[in-house]
């Protein structure tokens, strides 16, 4: 099975870049607020809240499969793929455990 390329891969970093470029010129809003918070700053210091930061349609806790599948990118505030991140690892973490049995799905 072929290795998964690194995030940090030039290819990765090439094709991330081009997808920021496309965007830029189109002005596009935030995926997540639509635009609510204002819009990208496309040419702001990286890690600012408004900053451009690549987001997943499906997350990558749920679909790591789809990290790189450009088809599943989109254009977001930092603020906004923070927290959403924050939401989607919340929402896959394991319950914790209260001591009551559960029965078994088979």
């Amino acid at each position: 099975m072929p290795k998964a390329p690194h995030q940090h891969d030039n290819s990765f970093r090439k094709n991330r870049a081009a997808f920021k470029a496309k965007h830029r010129a189109l002005r596009t809003p935030c995926a997540r607020c639509h635009g609510s918070l204002g819009p990208i700053d496309y040419d702001c210091q990286p890690q600012t809240s408004k900053a451009f930061e690549l987001g997943h349609t499906l997350p990558k806790a749920t679909h790591p499969h789809l990290f790189y599948d450009e088809g599943n990118w989109q254009p977001e505030h930092c603020s906004c793929n923070r927290s959403a991140q924050m939401k989607s690892n919340a929402e896959t973490e394991e319950p914790q455990q209260t001591g009551a049995w559960v029965k078994a799905a088979w």
